[in-house]
Protein backbone atom coordinates (compact mmCIF):
# COMPACT_ATOMS: atom_id res chain seq x y z
CA UNK A 1 0.00 0.00 0.00
CA UNK A 2 3.15 2.03 -0.10
CA UNK A 3 3.75 5.33 -2.19
CA UNK A 4 5.77 3.59 -4.58
CA UNK A 5 3.65 1.08 -5.39
CA UNK A 6 0.81 3.48 -5.65
CA UNK A 7 3.22 5.43 -8.36
CA UNK A 8 3.84 1.94 -10.27
CA UNK A 9 0.27 1.72 -10.93
CA UNK A 10 -0.59 5.21 -11.83
CA UNK A 11 2.99 5.31 -13.90
CA UNK A 12 1.64 1.92 -15.82
CA UNK A 13 -1.78 3.44 -16.36
CA UNK A 14 -0.32 6.06 -18.62
CA UNK A 15 2.73 4.19 -20.47
CA UNK A 16 1.92 3.83 -23.53
CA UNK A 17 0.39 0.19 -24.37
CA UNK A 18 0.88 1.14 -28.08
CA UNK A 19 4.95 1.48 -27.03
CA UNK A 20 4.59 -2.31 -24.62
CA UNK A 21 4.01 -5.13 -23.26
CA UNK A 22 3.71 -4.83 -19.22
CA UNK A 23 4.42 -7.89 -16.99
CA UNK A 24 4.09 -6.78 -13.22
CA UNK A 25 6.08 -9.50 -11.04
CA UNK A 26 5.95 -8.79 -7.25
CA UNK A 27 7.09 -10.90 -4.17
CA UNK A 28 4.56 -9.52 -1.28
CA UNK A 29 0.47 -9.27 -2.16
CA UNK A 30 -0.86 -5.93 -1.43
CA UNK A 31 -4.04 -3.86 -2.61
CA UNK A 32 -2.50 -2.49 -5.51
CA UNK A 33 -1.90 -6.50 -7.20
CA UNK A 34 -5.70 -6.14 -7.79
CA UNK A 35 -5.42 -2.50 -9.45
CA UNK A 36 -3.05 -3.31 -11.73
CA UNK A 37 -4.41 -6.82 -12.96
CA UNK A 38 -7.54 -4.43 -14.01
CA UNK A 39 -5.54 -2.81 -16.32
CA UNK A 40 -5.32 -6.16 -17.99
CA UNK A 41 -1.72 -6.26 -16.97
CA UNK A 42 -0.46 -9.90 -15.76
CA UNK A 43 0.90 -10.20 -12.47
CA UNK A 44 2.57 -13.32 -10.92
CA UNK A 45 3.78 -13.33 -7.11
CA UNK A 46 7.24 -15.59 -6.56
CA UNK A 47 7.86 -17.12 -3.04
CA UNK A 48 10.57 -19.28 -2.10
CA UNK A 49 10.12 -22.64 -0.56
CA UNK A 50 11.01 -22.05 3.09
CA UNK A 51 11.36 -17.99 2.63
CA UNK A 52 10.80 -15.65 0.63
CA UNK A 53 14.28 -14.89 -1.22
CA UNK A 54 15.82 -18.37 -1.08
CA UNK A 55 17.23 -20.58 -3.52
CA UNK A 56 14.11 -21.53 -4.67
CA UNK A 57 12.28 -18.26 -4.99
CA UNK A 58 15.42 -17.51 -7.53
CA UNK A 59 14.66 -20.34 -9.85
CA UNK A 60 10.96 -19.25 -9.78
CA UNK A 61 12.16 -16.17 -10.59
CA UNK A 62 14.64 -16.96 -13.35
CA UNK A 63 12.24 -19.67 -14.98
CA UNK A 64 9.08 -17.10 -15.44
CA UNK A 65 11.68 -14.35 -16.99
CA UNK A 66 12.96 -16.83 -19.88
CA UNK A 67 8.77 -17.56 -20.66
CA UNK A 68 8.39 -13.94 -20.65
CA UNK A 69 11.72 -13.00 -22.29
CA UNK A 70 11.30 -9.47 -21.79
CA UNK A 71 12.95 -6.70 -23.53
CA UNK A 72 13.48 -4.45 -20.37
CA UNK A 73 13.18 -5.38 -16.49
CA UNK A 74 12.43 -1.98 -14.64
CA UNK A 75 12.73 -2.72 -10.45
CA UNK A 76 11.07 -0.80 -8.08
CA UNK A 77 12.48 -0.89 -3.87
CA UNK A 78 15.24 -2.47 -2.96
CA UNK A 79 15.48 -6.15 -2.87
CA UNK A 80 13.63 -5.84 -6.00
CA UNK A 81 16.85 -3.73 -6.97
CA UNK A 82 19.12 -7.02 -5.59
CA UNK A 83 17.42 -9.79 -6.91
CA UNK A 84 16.77 -7.98 -10.56
CA UNK A 85 20.03 -7.15 -10.96
CA UNK A 86 21.35 -10.98 -10.20
CA UNK A 87 18.44 -12.44 -12.60
CA UNK A 88 19.34 -9.42 -15.29
CA UNK A 89 23.03 -10.73 -15.45
CA UNK A 90 21.63 -14.76 -15.75
CA UNK A 91 19.05 -13.40 -18.35
CA UNK A 92 21.41 -10.39 -20.29
CA UNK A 93 18.22 -8.58 -19.79
CA UNK A 94 18.57 -4.43 -19.41
CA UNK A 95 17.69 -2.88 -16.14
CA UNK A 96 16.25 0.12 -15.25
CA UNK A 97 16.74 0.44 -11.51
CA UNK A 98 14.11 3.36 -9.14
CA UNK A 99 14.95 4.75 -6.16
CA UNK A 100 12.13 5.72 -4.06
CA UNK A 101 13.14 6.55 -1.01
CA UNK A 102 16.65 7.25 0.97
CA UNK A 103 16.34 3.92 3.12
CA UNK A 104 16.74 2.10 -0.50
CA UNK A 105 20.58 3.92 -0.74
CA UNK A 106 21.58 3.46 2.73
CA UNK A 107 20.00 0.08 2.78
CA UNK A 108 20.29 0.24 7.11
CA UNK A 109 18.01 -2.73 8.11
CA UNK A 110 21.21 -5.05 7.31
CA UNK A 111 24.84 -4.74 6.77
CA UNK A 112 24.61 -7.47 3.75
CA UNK A 113 21.56 -6.00 1.88
CA UNK A 114 23.61 -2.80 2.19
CA UNK A 115 27.22 -4.37 1.10
CA UNK A 116 25.22 -6.07 -1.92
CA UNK A 117 23.02 -2.94 -2.91
CA UNK A 118 26.66 -1.05 -3.27
CA UNK A 119 28.27 -4.09 -5.20
CA UNK A 120 25.35 -4.41 -7.63
CA UNK A 121 24.59 -0.75 -8.50
CA UNK A 122 26.84 -1.00 -11.30
CA UNK A 123 24.87 -3.97 -12.79
CA UNK A 124 21.67 -1.25 -13.62
CA UNK A 125 22.32 -0.35 -17.15
CA UNK A 126 20.40 3.49 -15.66
CA UNK A 127 19.20 4.46 -12.29
CA UNK A 128 16.41 6.38 -11.42
CA UNK A 129 15.77 8.83 -8.39
CA UNK A 130 12.48 10.57 -7.42
CA UNK A 131 14.69 13.56 -6.76
CA UNK A 132 18.06 14.83 -6.61
CA UNK A 133 18.42 14.46 -2.75
CA UNK A 134 18.75 10.58 -3.36
CA UNK A 135 20.54 11.05 -6.74
CA UNK A 136 23.80 12.57 -4.13
CA UNK A 137 23.18 10.01 -1.42
CA UNK A 138 23.45 7.31 -4.23
CA UNK A 139 26.76 9.06 -5.22
CA UNK A 140 27.98 9.57 -2.20
CA UNK A 141 27.50 6.33 -0.64
CA UNK A 142 28.61 4.08 -4.30
CA UNK A 143 32.16 5.82 -5.26
CA UNK A 144 32.23 3.41 -8.68
CA UNK A 145 28.53 3.81 -9.56
CA UNK A 146 29.15 6.12 -12.60
CA UNK A 147 26.69 9.36 -11.70
CA UNK A 148 25.93 10.14 -16.16
CA UNK A 149 23.81 6.79 -15.31
CA UNK A 150 21.36 8.27 -12.43
CA UNK A 151 18.47 10.64 -13.89
CA UNK A 152 16.15 12.24 -11.78
CA UNK A 153 12.56 11.58 -13.00
CA UNK A 154 10.06 12.94 -10.02
CA UNK A 155 6.92 11.43 -9.35
CA UNK A 156 3.60 12.21 -10.54
CA UNK A 157 0.06 12.32 -10.03
CA UNK A 158 -2.82 11.25 -11.88
CA UNK A 159 -5.12 14.78 -10.42
CA UNK A 160 -8.40 13.86 -12.73
CA UNK A 161 -8.50 10.10 -11.15
CA UNK A 162 -7.61 11.59 -7.55
CA UNK A 163 -10.36 14.43 -7.63
CA UNK A 164 -12.72 11.71 -9.29
CA UNK A 165 -11.84 9.20 -6.39
CA UNK A 166 -12.37 11.88 -3.61
CA UNK A 167 -15.69 12.57 -4.65
CA UNK A 168 -17.19 9.09 -4.60
CA UNK A 169 -16.38 8.93 -0.70
CA UNK A 170 -17.05 12.30 0.26
CA UNK A 171 -16.77 12.16 4.16
CA UNK A 172 -18.31 14.91 6.52
CA UNK A 173 -16.82 16.37 9.91
CA UNK A 174 -20.40 15.18 11.67
CA UNK A 175 -19.55 11.37 10.93
CA UNK A 176 -15.89 11.43 12.29
CA UNK A 177 -17.67 13.37 15.52
CA UNK A 178 -15.75 16.32 14.30
CA UNK A 179 -17.53 19.96 13.84
CA UNK A 180 -17.08 22.55 11.49
CA UNK A 181 -15.08 25.20 13.65
CA UNK A 182 -12.15 22.62 14.31
CA UNK A 183 -8.90 23.14 12.72
CA UNK A 184 -8.40 19.81 11.04
CA UNK A 185 -4.45 18.66 10.83
CA UNK A 186 -3.78 15.70 8.45
CA UNK A 187 -1.13 13.32 7.75
CA UNK A 188 -0.86 10.24 5.60
CA UNK A 189 1.56 7.58 5.37
CA UNK A 190 2.38 4.24 6.90
CA UNK A 191 2.86 3.93 10.54
CA UNK A 192 7.29 3.61 10.38
CA UNK A 193 9.73 4.61 12.39
CA UNK A 194 10.82 6.61 9.70
CA UNK A 195 7.37 8.28 8.49
CA UNK A 196 8.12 10.33 12.58
CA UNK A 197 4.04 10.45 13.32
CA UNK A 198 5.40 10.29 17.03
CA UNK A 199 6.66 13.32 16.65
CA UNK A 200 3.80 14.74 14.86
CA UNK A 201 2.00 13.57 18.05
CA UNK A 202 4.45 15.24 20.28
CA UNK A 203 4.19 18.32 18.62
CA UNK A 204 -0.03 18.28 18.33
CA UNK A 205 0.04 18.46 22.04
CA UNK A 206 1.65 21.37 22.59
CA UNK A 207 -1.11 23.14 19.80
CA UNK A 208 -4.02 21.05 21.80
CA UNK A 209 -2.70 22.73 25.18
CA UNK A 210 -3.95 26.45 23.84
CA UNK A 211 -6.26 25.59 21.06
CA UNK A 212 -9.66 23.44 22.01
CA UNK A 213 -10.58 23.02 18.68
CA UNK A 214 -7.80 21.66 16.75
CA UNK A 215 -7.47 18.06 15.59
CA UNK A 216 -5.56 15.26 14.28
CA UNK A 217 -6.02 12.43 11.50
CA UNK A 218 -3.76 9.93 10.67
CA UNK A 219 -4.79 7.80 7.70
CA UNK A 220 -1.93 4.99 6.78
CA UNK A 221 -1.13 1.32 7.97
CA UNK A 222 1.84 -0.24 9.90
CA UNK A 223 3.17 -1.67 12.45
CA UNK A 224 3.41 1.20 14.45
CA UNK A 225 -0.06 1.65 14.77
CA UNK A 226 -0.59 0.38 18.16
CA UNK A 227 2.76 2.11 19.96
CA UNK A 228 1.01 5.78 18.18
CA UNK A 229 -2.64 4.79 19.31
CA UNK A 230 -0.46 4.44 23.10
CA UNK A 231 1.38 7.44 22.90
CA UNK A 232 -1.67 9.93 22.18
CA UNK A 233 -3.14 8.05 25.09
CA UNK A 234 0.06 9.10 26.95
CA UNK A 235 -0.38 12.54 26.24
CA UNK A 236 -3.89 12.65 26.95
CA UNK A 237 -4.75 13.74 23.52
CA UNK A 238 -6.41 10.62 22.47
CA UNK A 239 -9.81 11.77 21.86
CA UNK A 240 -8.98 14.38 19.59
CA UNK A 241 -6.98 12.28 17.42
CA UNK A 242 -8.35 9.97 14.93
CA UNK A 243 -6.62 6.82 13.29
CA UNK A 244 -7.61 5.70 9.80
CA UNK A 245 -6.18 2.65 8.95
CA UNK A 246 -5.95 0.89 5.85
CA UNK A 247 -8.66 3.41 3.82
CA UNK A 248 -7.09 5.19 0.51
CA UNK A 249 -6.55 8.93 1.69
CA UNK A 250 -7.74 10.61 -1.26
CA UNK A 251 -11.81 11.13 0.64
CA UNK A 252 -9.89 12.39 3.10
CA UNK A 253 -7.80 15.47 1.99
CA UNK A 254 -10.46 17.60 1.25
CA UNK A 255 -11.77 17.32 5.02
CA UNK A 256 -7.74 19.01 6.33
CA UNK A 257 -7.62 22.43 6.87
CA UNK A 258 -3.22 21.73 6.88
CA UNK A 259 -1.47 18.85 5.71
CA UNK A 260 1.87 17.99 7.71
CA UNK A 261 4.65 15.65 6.26
CA UNK A 262 6.93 15.21 9.40
CA UNK A 263 9.28 12.05 7.72
CA UNK A 264 13.09 11.87 9.07
CA UNK A 265 13.46 11.31 5.38
CA UNK A 266 11.55 11.16 2.48
CA UNK A 267 12.89 10.46 -1.54
CA UNK A 268 9.32 12.71 -2.94
CA UNK A 269 5.92 11.61 -1.12
CA UNK A 270 3.34 10.99 -3.32
CA UNK A 271 1.00 12.01 -0.61
CA UNK A 272 2.45 15.17 -0.19
CA UNK A 273 1.62 15.74 -4.14
CA UNK A 274 -1.98 14.55 -3.61
CA UNK A 275 -2.09 17.28 -0.66
CA UNK A 276 -0.93 19.83 -2.17
CA UNK A 277 -3.21 18.86 -5.31
CA UNK A 278 -5.84 19.32 -3.00
CA UNK A 279 -5.16 23.09 -2.37
CA UNK A 280 -3.57 21.94 1.29
CA UNK A 281 -1.54 24.17 3.40
CA UNK A 282 1.34 21.95 3.75
CA UNK A 283 4.34 21.62 6.27
CA UNK A 284 6.98 19.38 5.89
CA UNK A 285 10.19 18.44 7.56
CA UNK A 286 13.50 18.67 5.68
CA UNK A 287 17.49 19.73 6.37
CA UNK A 288 18.49 22.64 6.71
CA UNK A 289 15.73 24.17 5.64
CA UNK A 290 15.68 22.56 1.81
CA UNK A 291 13.36 20.28 0.07
CA UNK A 292 12.72 19.43 -3.66
CA UNK A 293 8.80 20.81 -3.80
CA UNK A 294 8.37 22.36 -1.13
CA UNK A 295 9.61 26.89 -0.78
CA UNK A 296 8.88 28.00 2.51
CA UNK A 297 6.46 30.98 2.43
CA UNK A 298 5.90 29.98 -1.18
CA UNK A 299 3.51 27.16 -1.20
CA UNK A 300 4.41 25.39 2.42
CA UNK A 301 6.54 25.72 4.75
CA UNK A 302 9.96 23.63 5.20
CA UNK A 303 10.86 23.00 9.19
CA UNK A 304 13.61 21.14 10.88
CA UNK A 305 12.74 17.87 12.34
CA UNK A 306 11.93 19.19 15.70
CA UNK A 307 8.78 18.85 17.64
CA UNK A 308 8.50 22.45 18.44
CA UNK A 309 9.41 23.64 14.89
CA UNK A 310 6.73 21.38 13.37
CA UNK A 311 3.87 22.98 16.44
CA UNK A 312 5.00 26.74 15.37
CA UNK A 313 4.23 25.86 11.52
CA UNK A 314 1.17 24.79 11.98
CA UNK A 315 0.20 27.13 14.55
CA UNK A 316 1.69 30.08 11.85
CA UNK A 317 -0.61 28.22 8.96
CA UNK A 318 -3.65 28.71 11.88
CA UNK A 319 -3.14 31.97 12.48
CA UNK A 320 -1.88 33.27 9.04
CA UNK A 321 -5.02 32.87 7.13
CA UNK A 322 -4.04 35.04 4.04
CA UNK A 323 -1.07 33.30 3.98
CA UNK A 324 -2.49 30.23 4.01
CA UNK A 325 -4.36 30.80 1.36
CA UNK A 326 -1.61 32.10 -0.95
CA UNK A 327 0.26 29.15 -0.19
CA UNK A 328 -2.50 26.37 -1.00
CA UNK A 329 -3.21 28.38 -4.37
CA UNK A 330 0.69 27.95 -5.21
CA UNK A 331 0.79 24.17 -4.20
CA UNK A 332 -1.79 23.56 -6.75
CA UNK A 333 -0.17 25.31 -9.33
CA UNK A 334 2.74 24.02 -9.03
CA UNK A 335 1.39 20.22 -9.21
CA UNK A 336 -0.29 21.55 -12.07
CA UNK A 337 2.76 22.50 -14.13
CA UNK A 338 5.76 20.18 -12.80
CA UNK A 339 4.17 16.99 -11.15
CA UNK A 340 1.42 15.28 -12.89
CA UNK A 341 1.76 11.95 -14.16
CA UNK A 342 2.19 12.38 -17.74
CA UNK A 343 4.92 14.30 -17.79
CA UNK A 344 6.42 11.88 -15.64
CA UNK A 345 4.98 8.67 -17.60
CA UNK A 346 6.39 10.66 -20.57
CA UNK A 347 10.13 10.70 -19.25
CA UNK A 348 10.32 6.87 -18.34
CA UNK A 349 8.71 5.63 -21.75
CA UNK A 350 12.05 8.05 -23.31
CA UNK A 351 14.48 6.47 -20.88
CA UNK A 352 12.95 3.01 -21.75
CA UNK A 353 13.39 3.45 -25.37
CA UNK A 354 17.01 4.78 -24.78
CA UNK A 355 18.18 1.54 -22.98
CA UNK A 356 16.32 -1.06 -25.17
CA UNK A 357 17.98 0.58 -28.12
CA UNK A 358 21.34 0.98 -26.42
CA UNK A 359 21.52 -3.14 -25.85
CA UNK A 360 20.16 -4.10 -28.80
CA UNK A 361 19.04 -1.34 -31.83
CA UNK A 362 18.07 -4.01 -34.23
CA UNK A 363 15.11 -5.40 -31.69
CA UNK A 364 12.01 -3.49 -31.50
CA UNK A 365 11.05 -3.12 -28.06
CA UNK A 366 7.21 -5.22 -27.18
CA UNK A 367 8.08 -6.21 -22.70
CA UNK A 368 8.76 -4.71 -19.73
Amino acid sequence: MGGAEAFLVNLLTHLSSDEFEHHVIYFRHGLHASRIEQLGIKTYQINGLVTLYDPIFFIRLVRLLKSICPDLMHTVLLMAHIVGRISSKIMRIPVVSAFHSHAEVESDTSPIKRMVQRVTNSWSDQIVTVSSSIAHDIIANDPFCDRRNIHVIHNGIDQDALYQGARKRQISRTEIGFSDSDFIIGTVGRFILIKNQQMLLDSFAILAESNAHVKLVLVGYGPLEMALRDHARILAIEEKVLFVVGQSAEGWYPLFDCFVLPSQSEGLSIALLEAMAFELPVVVTGHDGGHEVVVTGKNGLVVEVDRDEIANAIQHVMSQKSLKKLMAKEAKNDIGERFLIQKTANKYLKLFQQVINEYNPRKPAKKI
